[in-house]
């Protein structure tokens, strides 16, 4: 192993660490630190530290988690598609008592540009229209 840094107190910059395990108990033999350049015979085998070099390690693993990220992925999709493309639309509507005995209805929607909106709202009021004026009951 190389060094962390200038503050490595155990592989000084310009070093490397040797280490050896026996290969059936895994138990540590020896621990050895050694020059750049300098060959060095540790349990009867010959090192040499020639020069660090730069490498990349990938660690590849499987991951069970994965396919509930992806469908909670796909859920926050669809959300914000059934959002942006299905329009919002809201009608309010208010009956109040009047002095005379009848009755008042106000309708209103909410004020955004939504052209579908203007022609179910005039169907909406034409139909109360008809109900409320229909035919006399007797």
């Amino acid at each position: 192993m190389a060094t962390t840094g200038p503050n490595d107190p155990s592989v000084k910059p310009g070093q490397v660490a040797i280490e050896l395990y026996k290969a059936d108990t895994g138990d540590a033999v020896v621990q050895k630190s050694i020059d750049q350049g300098t060959a060095t015979t540790i349990e009867g085998l010959s090192f040499t530290f020639d020069r660090e070099s730069k490498y990349t390690g990938l660690s590849v693993a499987s991951d069970p988690g994965a396919p509930l990220v992806w469908l909670g992925c796909f859920l926050l999709v669809v959300g914000f598609v059934i959002r942006l493309y299905i329009p919002y639309r809201r009608v309010w509507g208010r009956l109040l008592a009047r002095p005379d005995g009848g009755t008042s209805l106000s309708i209103a929607a909410v004020g955004r540009r939504d052209t579908g909106l203007d022609a179910e709202f005039t169907s909406l009021v034409t139909e109360i229209r008809q109900a409320v004026t229909g035919p006399a009951r007797s």
